[in-house]
């Protein structure tokens, strides 16, 4: 992304005539200087110069956000550049410089290019926009003027130079600039009147421009963008030029032709030769594909015919789909690889020929007319042009009859310069379509998608709990709308312990969260009758602005003495939902605690059934063993709970994990585990891991290490590959002696170290020295030995111990690269008589050693507004949390959800939400809830 703010001005050396014949053209106008003989020069010249400003600069003024990109009719985008700017985008030179260059990257023979259509506008007030490489640009106009006196003088105009303030009177010659243009101004004539002279006015244009290292803009920033598309012209007429000659005259026509034609083939073939394998898909934003075609041939996918019809079709099917009115974006490229492949085979794939034919034909002695241009879908080229009546898209040429003349003396019956001629490129292209092909050479694989925003979007609730149907649990739903247009709900409730099925929908305005204390009495306000005690929920959101501006969170509790106590999680979109096998990590059974695993489908009715396996391993070395549990098959929204894990199924383990694949079926599915307390029942909310994440994972930051007169921190570690791993671990706090801890941790194949008091722990093996007492807390960064954690789980317990059983929150370790960057949003917040809401920042410091700055935005979900914001600056590898953040800084707002957005800073980013029952520390049982951030799509 190139960020631009203005443009410098390019100085232009002008030129103007004097009384010397000069070979350029003037820019200066030249009238008479009446009542007598005089002349009056009106000119333009410029001058320019730029000062660098190593600081940053906070101004109170607008910014234009501006996105171009640029496409041939039916490809990809070619060029997508955004520009940053201080003026309406196009009254910006940067801009304007950015759009020829688009214009530029899509042009070509055969192509007309539009004006920049706007695709989408939007404007929002911003507090601290920062934008680096900035350029301001301000311009002043002055008028020089000058004129002769009783001797000749010379004056330079035109390229005033570099100069920091606009010139004294014109300078003179011989000290004019390079570039700069001198005008002789005659001695005044001698006149019983006013002296008649030479004059010249000068318009000088002074620029200045200032170079900022970053600039805070506050005001509103409007985001635009821009597309250009070029769309493919008809065959073009043919250029014709005169011939001449010396005695007579003719014409010459250059013209283009082609011809195509498929050829299919039931057998295969061997080619040594590169081959492009291109897939297409598109959907719906966050909906399933509605179309998904691969492509094979031996031409790259720009210059495919095949692929371009392809993204036609996709664009058209999405279109359908989504409705009047809903622009579809893409082809965007999501992914491409090459790799030299041995007799590789690729199915339905095509050879592409693409011949050229030199065609000529010239007049005779009667007028004629012959066919250029399309020439249909021919086998082979013509042996010579058509004639008439031509193809559909073919223009004709018309051939004057060549003449009889003299030449050198004899009679030649034609003379080559008596004569039309037409000569033509013609382009043969050949596609044959085999059943397969086989390729040695290089395979370029890529994906390119299509997706109508702004559409619907769907989230999954794995599961909603009620006690009206005889649970102790009750699920509180959270639903947020952070977009400009109201959102229509709809919702598909499953149950899942007896009940009924049913439907409803309801209305979420703009910008609004609003939060709900029972959703299935909820529900069965808007109409769901027998609901039972529970079950999974499938919520489309509709007519809404985006994708990303909606979200479900859920908090489900169960009453304990003086408060509640539960979990939180959120709702899912399809990019989190599992098609591939899962582990879950950290389950135990004993005194203190039980573990559940659930599991679901998470398709809709058109998905069909898919059947799930389990199975149970032990993460104790010393009791090696697994067992596969009976297989589950699940209707779409079915669920099925599977409690005590650990003991069901004649299993007898105190330490294990599950894995969960699906082995038949289409449907998307979704699993997660369940910690219990046996006193509480507090639970801790354990996300699935994935059994082979495709990239490596070079880190994990786990947000949070505690260890205070009231709570301890307790590590769960699994390794669930076929080898040994030795963990590596940083824990950085102030509080800590020099700042940090470093120890090492190994497992073993399989293995699942649980280890409670993990401060306590380190300090009896001398890694930790401050003895008990103090409050530390601070970020735990971990790393492998060979340098890569697939394969590897991390997560802790952060609780208290009360005489009743404990309270606390799971939190789990984030792998290197799904940080945040940029933004996030934080959704749920709440402050009441029941509910308060912190909030904590990390900064990895993966990058490097800066400091991050961050601000936060705080929005009142019951009107939408801005209700307060604050800035935290967090140094690096270090974490920062904000307590009573509602209450601190947007007093009055009981509901709300929160940016938070870098400011400055070079690091990636966590941002998470602790939902604490009790309006302040101490009240209420004090179980807190953890929510992860929601960060944008790029």
């Amino acid at each position: 992304m190139r960020w631009i703010l203005g443009a410098t001005l390019v100085a232009v050396g002008f030129c103007v005539f004097g009384r010397q014949a000069q070979a350029q053209t003037s820019p200066c106008s030249i009238q008479p200087n009446i009542p007598f003989a005089g002349l009056r020069y009106t000119c333009t010249s410029t001058s320019s110069h730029t000062i660098e400003h190593t600081d940053a600069l906070r101004v109170a003024t607008n910014a234009w956000r501006t996105r171009i990109t640029a496409r041939r009719e039916g490809g990809p985008d070619v060029f997508d550049v955004t520009v940053d700017s201080l003026s309406a985008p196009l009254a910006d030179p940067a801009v304007q410089a950015v759009l020829t260059d688009a214009n530029l990257s899509v042009a070509g023979t055969g192509y007309g290019v539009a004006n920049p259509a706007l695709v989408s506008s939007s404007t929002t007030s911003v507090d601290t926009l920062p934008v680096s490489s900035v350029v301001t640009r301000n311009a002043s106009v002055a008028q020089v003027s000058l004129s002769s006196s009783t001797a000749l003088r010379v004056v330079c105009v035109g390229d005033l130079g570099d100069l920091a303030q606009t010139p004294p009177p014109l300078p003179e010659a011989p000290s004019c600039s390079p570039g700069a243009w001198k005008v002789e101004l005659r001695p005044s004539g001698v006149s019983g009147m006013l002296p008649v002279s030479d004059r010249l006015d000068d318009t000088n244009t002074h620029t200045q421009t200032d170079r900022f290292s970053t600039l805070l803009v506050t005001g509103e920033l409007t985001t635009s963008h821009f597309e250009i598309v070029a769309h493919a012209l008809p065959s073009p007429p043919c250029l014709a030029t005169p011939r001449q000659g010396t005695i007579g005259a003719g014409t010459h026509y250059e013209c283009n032709s082609a011809s195509r034609h498929a050829v299919q083939h039931d057998s295969t073939t061997s080619f040594a030769t590169n081959a492009w394998s291109t897939r297409i898909t598109g959907h719906l934003a966050d909906g399933p594909p509605l179309f998904d075609v691969t492509i094979n041939a031996t031409v790259s996918p720009e210059l495919d015919d095949a692929v371009l019809h392809a993204f036609e079709d996709a664009r058209r099917t999405v279109a359908e789909a989504a409705g009047p009115g809903i622009p579809v974006t893409g082809p965007m490229r999501l992914s491409s690889s090459a790799r030299p492949v041995t007799d590789a085979y690729l199915p339905g794939a095509a050879k592409v020929l693409r011949l050229k034919y030199l065609l000529n034909a010239s007049s005779g002695l009667t007028e004629s007319a012959v066919c250029v241009g399309d020439f249909g879908d021919l086998i082979q080229p013509p042996d010579l042009f058509p004639r008439p009546p031509c193809p559909l898209g073919a223009p004709s040429a018309m051939l004057s009859p060549s003449r009889f003349s003299t030449c050198g003396g004899f009679i030649i019956l034609i003379c080559r310069f008596f004569y039309d001629e037409v000569v033509s490129t013609h382009v043969h292209t050949q596609r044959d379509v085999y059943a397969g092909i086989y390729v040695t050479g290089t395979l370029t694989t890529s994906h390119y998608e299509l997706v109508a925003e702004g559409t619907t979007s769907t989230l999954i609730v794995p599961i909603i709990l009620s006690p009206t149907g005889g649970s102790a649990f009750t699920s509180e739903l959270t639903l947020t709308n952070r977009g400009a247009t109201d959102a229509q709900v709809s919702y598909l409730y499953t149950p899942a312990f007896g009940g009924a099925a049913g439907t409803a929908t309801d209305t979420l305005p703009a910008e609004r969260q609003r939060v709900i204390p029972d959703a299935i009495a909820y529900l069965e306000g808007l109409g769901v009758t027998n609901a039972g005690s529970g079950g999974t929920l499938r919520i489309t959101f509709s007519d809404h602005s985006s994708a990303d501006v909606v979200s479900a969170t859920v908090r489900t509790t169960v009453l304990v003495p003086g408060g509640r106590a539960g979990l939180a999680y959120a709702g899912l979109p399809p990019s989190r939902l599992l098609s591939q096998p899962v582990f879950l990590c950290g389950l135990r059974q004993d005194a203190t605690d039980r573990s559940n695993v659930a599991v679901l489908n998470a398709g809709d009715s058109g998905d069909g059934d898919v059947t799930l396996r389990l199975t149970v391993f032990s993460g104790d070395p010393a009791d090696s063993q697994s067992k596969v549990l009976p297989d589950v098959t699940l209707s779409p929204g079915g669920f099925v709970q599977i409690s005590g894990i650990l003991v069901s199924n004649g299993l007898a383990l105190s330490n294990g994990y599950a894995k969960v694949e699906r082995i038949s079926g289409t449907a998307p599915f979704y699993a997660y585990g369940v910690i219990n307390d046996q006193i509480t029942s507090d639970g801790s909310f354990v996300e699935p891991v994935a059994a082979s994440p495709v990239s490596p994972i070079t880190s994990m930051t786990l947000p949070a290490l505690v260890e205070t007169s009231a709570y301890e921190t307790e590590l769960i570690l699994t390794n669930v590959s076929s080898s040994p791993r030795t963990l590596r671990f940083t824990w950085v706090s102030p509080s800590l002696t020099g700042g940090q801890a470093a120890f090492s941790i190994a497992l073993l194949p399989g293995e699942q170290q649980i280890l409670p008091a993990l401060v306590q722990l380190l300090r009896d093996r001398n890694v930790v020295t401050i003895p008990f007492g103090p409050s530390l807390a601070g970020a735990l960064f971990v790393s492998d030995e060979s340098g890569d954690l697939r394969g590897v789980s991390v997560a802790a317990r952060i609780t208290t111990i009360t005489a009743g059983g404990r309270f606390g929150v799971f939190v789990p370790a984030y792998p290197g690269g799904s940080e945040a960057t940029t933004s996030a949003w934080l959704y749920g917040l709440q402050q009441n008589a029941e509910t308060r809401s912190n909030v904590a920042l990390v900064n990895t410091g993966s990058t490097d050693a800066s400091p991050s700055t961050f601000r936060i935005d705080l929005f009142d979900g019951a009107t939408g507004a801005k209700a307060g914001s604050l800035v935290s600056s967090v140094p690096a590898r270090s974490v920062v949390q904000i307590d009573r953040i509602l209450a601190s800084y947007a007093p009055g707002t009981s509901s709300g959800y929160a940016l938070v957005t870098k400011i400055s800073g070079n690091n990636p980013f966590l941002a998470y939400a602790v939902l604490n029952d009790g309006a302040e520390p101490g009240q209420r049982s004090g179980d807190g809830a953890f929510v992860t951030a929601s960060i944008p799509s790029p």
